[in-house]
């Protein structure tokens, strides 16, 4: 049948081979890995203050927060540049089953350590390798056919988005019903777990081997070629501002998070209830307005330059920010309007890194290096 499959009503094409069931089972993949994601850095920092946690007292509580999301970010790197040869090798199914596994794994640690060093590192690794071996597999450059890849990274960003809000709203919920941050440590790994199923049955479909002029018939590189291979391309301008974007956007959502919260408990007092349930409110506003944009932002990536794309949310970023800065007051509406505009701002880099020119695929097998980038704009 080679008749197109198109999803919502025409609006995206599909590439040949893949099913309309690949497409929604990356919205609800999406959904998932951000759920779980914002679920745990909004009760990081929490777990660290609480009493009844590891009772790091206010003076101390950045030094030790900051030093566990460097490990993080470092085994991030390090678990990135290893689990893309080895989905060449092993596949979709097993690379986000194992991702999610060992994600939960960390999550159920992360509020029963004896000690924070190295005890709750360890589980905080466990937590980011996960994470981002479960992250790695790029559904929007395997399903969409170029020209919707922006419509789709549109969607994508919309799901994630519903499922941060979704989140946030739930441990609001539960903190409001005075349940502990062990309790909902747990209940996030379980929900994690469940949900995993589903979308690795959504994803079933196995890697084409025959799109463009990729071809994965040879062996994969190692994580030591890919990095390689990562620094030789970067020499590309387009391939440099797809590296930066993506590094911009990890920072950004990991201070959206952490750093949010942190200042709030600071305010509140890091022993404080009331600190911890305001810190979800504004952290639910932060992924509402990333939700609300999300869908401009897919429009906006098909029909305008990605330099305009990359100005405007760069620029609302650093807007957003200063607001908050110079008001520097949790309560005021004015922290709340930069707030969302800097929720408008991580919408935009969610959508960018999804589909930019870079961000697609790449391999270097024994003989070749075989990569397809889109380095050509619409039209152009």
């Amino acid at each position: 049948d080679n008749a197109r499959k198109t999803v919502l009503g025409g609006y995206i094409e599909i590439v040949e081979g893949f099913t309309v069931g690949n497409f929604y089972g990356m919205l609800v993949f999406s959904f998932l890995n951000a759920s779980s994601q914002a679920a745990v850095e909004t009760l990081f920092i929490m777990l660290l203050a609480d009493p009844k946690g590891y009772a790091v007292d206010e003076r101390s509580l950045g030094r030790s927060s900051g030093n566990l999301i460097l490990v993080d970010l470092l085994v991030r790197m390090v678990a990135a540049a290893a689990a893309g040869p080895a989905y060449d090798k092993i596949g979709r199914r097993g690379m986000v089953s194992l991702g999610f596994l060992i994600l939960s794994l960390g999550v159920f640690m992360m509020p029963s350590m004896p000690n924070i060093w190295p005890s709750l590192a360890i589980a905080r690794v466990l937590f980011g390798a996960g994470g981002t071996i479960a992250s790695l597999a790029p559904l929007v450059a395997d399903y969409i056919v170029d020209e919707d890849k922006g419509k789709a990274a549109g969607f994508v960003t919309i799901s994630g988005s519903l499922g941060a809000v979704a989140a946030v709203f739930a441990v609001n919920l539960l903190l409001s019903a005075h349940i502990t941050l062990v309790a909902i440590h747990q209940y996030t790994a379980i929900y994690v777990l469940i949900c995993s199923g589903l979308v690795v049955f959504l994803l079933s479909s196995r890697f084409r081997t025959d799109h463009g002029n990729v071809s994965l018939s040879e062996p994969s590189a190692g994580a030591v070629e890919s990095i390689e291979s990562s620094s030789s391309i970067a020499k590309h301008p387009w391939i440099l501002l797809g590296y930066v974007i993506g590094f911009i956007s990890v920072g950004e959502m990991f201070l959206s998070a952490s750093g949010l919260v942190m200042w709030v408990k600071v305010k509140y007092g890091a022993e404080s209830q009331e600190g911890s349930i305001r810190a979800t409110q504004l952290m639910g506003i932060v992924y509402f307005m990333v939700l609300a944009a999300g869908g401009f932002y897919g429009y906006a990536i098909d029909r305008i330059s990605l330099f305009k794309n990359v100005a405007a949310t760069l620029a609302l970023s650093l807007i957003g920010m200063l607001i908050i800065v110079l008001v520097n007051d949790v309560e005021s509406y004015v922290t709340i309007f930069g707030l969302m505009i800097w929720g408008v701002s991580i919408s935009g880099l969610a959508g960018l890194t999804s589909v930019s020119y870079t961000h697609l695929r790449a391999h270097e097998t024994g003989r070749n290096l075989v990569c397809r980038l889109l380095l050509e704009k619409k039209n152009s």
